[in-house]
């Protein structure tokens, strides 16, 4: 978590040991706010997602410029503050959908030592940050968002629900090193037309399909941690009538698959599997 702000008069300066630039990613979903910074160089991704507040001074157009920081405070964020219902109004604050519940596109936090019951399928919503506790329900209902990210002391229990994940700005599913994920019969489905990172943290999914409709050639690529799939791993791009390849790159972690291990396509999307020039190890167990 980023926690860097200064007080007033004394600014907490960012900046390179060069004029070169130097580079700040976010890893999973929600947004960075921070205040009284002195900001030089930085290139922070994904942009407009780094705020810097309205006390910071932007010194990012000197020698080499940067980008990627609002030198605004970040907008109120719809966060579950109350234990209860996903589509309960009292349990959120900030949430812009009918009746206070998150809507599609928003970015939503499950706070710390709060516990999220789905009693709907959610809407198509943005960045989901779990730092505590959001449950599918034993009915699997399911989960449509950008990005998900299980931050330290968050659970997601996902039960037997698909979990969509599309965005085409962050990492698409990052696991703490203190949060869990309980699989369950789940299938987590990633399907962003774009160029993405699948994965950070060391994960074990239980069924994980990659499906995107391909606008172009793309590459997936698996960050770091060891990813296990105890169920079925599925590659079946749709190329939209042209032939479009899927590269699937395997990160510095590996991939175990247990179950079926499919790398096909349909209508002329076709998936390449490449362990890369490091080797990287593929296990069938």
């Amino acid at each position: 978590d980023w926690s860097v702000s200064g007080t007033a008069g004394n600014l907490i300066t960012i900046n390179s040991t060069s004029t070169a630039t130097h580079n700040l990613v976010k890893i999973g979903g929600g947004t960075v706010s921070a205040d009284y910074l002195n900001i030089q160089h930085s290139v922070a991704s994904p942009s407009s997602t780094w705020y810097a507040g309205t006390n910071s001074v932007d010194n990012q157009s000197v020698a080499t410029a940067g980008s990627g920081w609002t030198f605004t405070a970040a907008p109120p964020v719809c966060t579950a503050t109350v234990t209860g219902s996903w589509n309960t109004g009292s349990n959120w604050s900030n949430c812009s959908g009918a009746g206070g519940v998150p809507a599609a596109a928003e970015n939503v936090v499950i706070a710390a030592g709060v516990t999220i019951t789905l009693d709907v399928d959610t809407p198509a919503i943005g960045s989901l940050a779990i730092d505590g506790t959001l449950d599918t329900s034993a009915s699997g209902y399911q989960i449509a968002a950008r990005n998900v990210s299980i931050n330290n002391g968050g659970t997601l229990t996902a039960n037997s629900s698909d979990i969509t994940l599309s965005g085409t700005a962050s990492i698409l599913f990052a696991l703490d090193a203190g949060g869990t994920f309980t699989t369950g019969t789940s299938t987590v489905i990633m399907d962003p037309d774009a160029a993405r990172t699948l994965t950070y943290g060391t994960i074990s999914f239980n069924n994980l399909t990659l499906a995107p409709t391909l606008s172009a050639a793309r590459t997936y690529t698996f960050g770091t941690g060891a990813v296990t799939v105890n169920g079925d791993l599925t590659s079946d791009p749709n190329g939209g009538g042209t032939a479009r390849a899927l590269t699937v790159n395997l990160g510095t972690g590996g991939l175990t698959v247990a179950g079926a291990f499919t790398l096909g396509g349909n209508n002329s999307g076709t998936t390449i599997l490449d362990t890369t020039t490091s080797n990287r190890p593929l296990t069938f167990s």
